[in-house]
Order: structure tokens, then sequence, then C-alpha cells
């Protein structure tokens, strides 16, 4: 079978896509860790083994990376949230487990997003609401499956209170704060029974 080597042009191309990735990742691990306004663009060229230039020529500005980290989505679970058939984990559990599932699989970008918005970057802040309205709206219909099921704005309010709750309980896990005297394994433990009892209480 004969094969067709790749035009130079798309070669650059393609490398040019994979040097953007890395500065992308090597920035989301920093801003994380560090702050954005703490990371330097140093700091982001030494952890991907290029040179500043080559930073610059990709994004001109420091606060372009963090604006193409923003505009990217979250990763959420394949499968719907749903009320749980009679005998198996309750509503609450189900809730909790895609929350934290979704914290796990999302937690540098969730963090720089929180991060941010509390220092005051507003597109920081709309990325936040954006997420929480589509968290939202996955979660609104599944608590119209109440055994007492309430208005259409009414479940969309209570959705918003226990992702809230859910973020809330969180933040020391966002945000990087360890209590260094229980395992990460023990405090996650704790923290969905946590969650699962209150998130119950507000179901009921």
């Amino acid at each position: 079978m004969k094969t067709i080597a790749a035009s130079p042009g798309h070669q650059r191309r393609a490398g040019g896509f994979r040097t953007q990735q890395r500065i992308l990742s090597a920035s989301r691990r920093l801003f994380a860790a560090h702050g954005f306004s703490s990371t330097t663009v140093r700091d982001i060229a030494g952890e991907c083994g290029i040179s500043d230039a080559a930073i610059f020529y990709y994004f001109p500005e420091k606060a372009d990376i963090l604006q193409a980290l923003l505009s990217q989505g979250i990763e959420l679970p394949t499968t719907p949230v749903e009320s749980p058939p009679p005998g198996s984990t309750t509503l609450a559990e189900r809730i909790v487990d895609e929350a934290l599932l979704i914290i796990d699989q999302n937690r540098d970008l969730l963090r720089i997003v929180i991060r941010e918005a509390l220092a005051g970057d507003i597109s920081s802040r709309d990325r936040y609401e954006d997420w929480l309205e589509f968290w939202e709206g996955r979660l609104a219909p599944v608590i119209e499956t109440r055994s007492c099921p309430g208005s259409a704005d009414a479940n969309r309010l209570l959705a918003r209170q226990i992702l809230l709750l859910v973020v809330i309980a969180a933040e020391d896990r966002l945000l990087l704060r360890r209590d260094r005297s229980i395992s990460q394994i023990r405090r996650r433990e704790n923290l969905r029974a946590f969650l699962i009892r209150a998130v119950g209480r507000l179901l009921e």
C-alpha cells in the first residue's frame, strides 16, 4: 500500500497545535496551583520546556491563556442523573456522587475559575455562572421525580441551593487546603457523607 507523507504545512500546523496544547496544559496546572497573578510566562515556558518567545507567539498576553482555558468546557459524566429505583441508592447519593465526580474530573479548571472569580475576574465569574446554570438544567428535571415535586422554578431554585452547598463544602478540596491529620480518602468519605445528609434534608 502506498503511503502519502504529510505536507510540510500540515506538519507545521499539527506541531503548532501540539505546542498550544502543551502551553494550555502547563498553564492549567500552574494557575490551579499558584493562581493566575502569581504565575509568570517564564514559569509556563519552563514547565513546557520552550522559550518565553514561543509562548508569546501563540498567546500575545498571559490573559489570553486564561481566556483560552476558560473557554474549555466542563467534563460531565456521560450518563444522566436519574431518580434511583426502589431499593437502590438514594437520589441524594446519586446527586452527590455525580457532583464529586465532576469536581474530581475538572478540579484544576474549577479551581482556576473559582480563584479568579473571587479575585474579581469578570470572565471567570461569567464562566462560573454558566457552569452553575448548565448544572442546574441537568439537575432540576431529576428533582421533579421526587415524591412531592414542586414547580419548575422551585425545582431550579432547589437545584441551585444543592449546587452551592456542594461547591462550598468542597471548597477546601478545590482550593488545595489540606488537613494533614487525615488521609485524602478519609476526607473524601467524610465530605460525601456530610453532603448526602445535607442534600437529603434539602430534598425532603
